[in-house]
């Protein structure tokens, strides 16, 4: 038994938060594939479901460096170490995410996964302040491609936007592991 868990450890370590990354990148300009940030967190979801403390965090960061390296990688036509910079930096931002759900998780139990928005939200937020902040790859920029869809973001801003991409993510998520009969209503 010890074995199986010890060979599937590194799914939620390692894999599901790549594909996380892979599909996220998908989701940005120019690929009108918007539609893919209500699922993209999923991977890392579940990886946060079976994870804690520095590992939570190194998966989220693992996320951050696929991440970002498949979205922001123009840096590096300019100046390769920046770009690497730039990377390793926002990934750090990821495996807080990951982390902080993860502890949240842990106090609430399975409540504590539908605190994602307002912690995403609020990371999104302090990553786009001061000196060193990145505004350009937030998730609610995913939804540029479908205007008629986020109209709400004149009262709500980027960050409602994300908000509400998080919060699909969770939904989806719940209605896929809602059971069979339960799905009809």
């Amino acid at each position: 038994m010890d074995e199986v868990v010890r060979e599937r450890a590194w799914l939620p370590l390692l894999v599901y938060p790549a594909v996380s990354g892979i599909v996220l990148g998908a989701a940005f300009p120019p690929l009108p594939l918007g539609v893919l940030a209500y699922v993209g967190l999923i991977p890392l979801f579940l990886s946060v479901e079976q994870l804690r403390g520095r590992a939570a965090f190194g998966a989220g960061f693992v996320q951050g460096i696929v991440f970002y390296g498949a979205t922001i990688y123009w840096i590096s036509w300019i100046t390769p170490p920046g770009a690497a910079g730039a990377i390793f930096y926002m990934a750090v931002f990821r495996g807080l995410f990951v982390w902080l759900l993860s502890q949240l998780r842990g106090r609430m139990g399975p409540l504590g996964l539908w605190c994602a928005p307002l912690v995403w939200v609020g990371l999104e937020y302090l990553t786009s302040l001061g000196d060193m902040g990145f505004p350009w790859m937030l998730l609610g920029l995913t939804q540029t491609g479908v205007l008629p869809l986020i109209q709400y973001a004149d009262v709500t801003g980027i960050y409602g936007v994300s908000f509400w991409a998080v919060l699909m993510n969770l939904a989806v998520l719940a209605l896929v592991r809602a059971p069979r009969g339960a799905r009809r209503g």
